[in-house]
């Protein structure tokens, strides 16, 4: 079970980023499908769910999936399958149900390591840029070498 002491929705990323690094124990809730999956006590949670992360913006010759993404809105997403065919709609598609793919967010899969999108991330070329590394965005692969180190990517 989770118990935490503070609960912050906080105005910005930068907000967020403070109120993270003010204590070890704090912690980003994005989504928060796999909240129960787990014995934590934590100071302050994070709520980021305001901040204007849940969009998918197509340019030219990339498209910008934020962090608070629905995997099922990746899964419908029309312009998704000019760039990368239809390998989004059938990777996601095989996952349990569209309840699940409702609650289930990017940034909440990357960063508990999960399998669901990983796979297929990997295979694109991608940056992603954190707010915790204000002076520059990292690859997937490094991220993840961060988070586990011993895993092969």
């Amino acid at each position: 079970m989770l118990s935490f002491n503070n609960y912050h929705k906080p105005e910005s990323i930068d907000e967020a980023y403070d109120i993270l690094n003010k204590n070890k124990r704090s912690q980003v809730v994005g989504g928060g499908a796999f909240l129960r999956m787990g014995n934590r006590r934590l100071t302050d949670l994070i709520d980021i769910s305001d901040l204007g992360l849940d969009q998918i913006i197509h340019q030219e010759d990339n498209i910008e999936i934020g962090g608070m993404t629905v995997f099922h809105k990746l899964e419908t997403c029309p312009e998704l399958p000019s760039l990368y065919r239809q390998y989004f709609k059938d990777a996601l598609g095989q996952i349990v149900g569209v309840q699940l793919r409702n609650m289930v967010t990017v940034g909440e899969q990357s960063s508990a390591v999960m399998a669901f999108l990983t796979s297929i991330r990997l295979c694109l070329p991608q940056v992603v840029p954190f707010a915790c590394i204000r002076e520059a965005s990292r690859t997937l692969k490094a991220f993840l070498r961060g988070l586990c180190p011993t895993a092969t990517y």
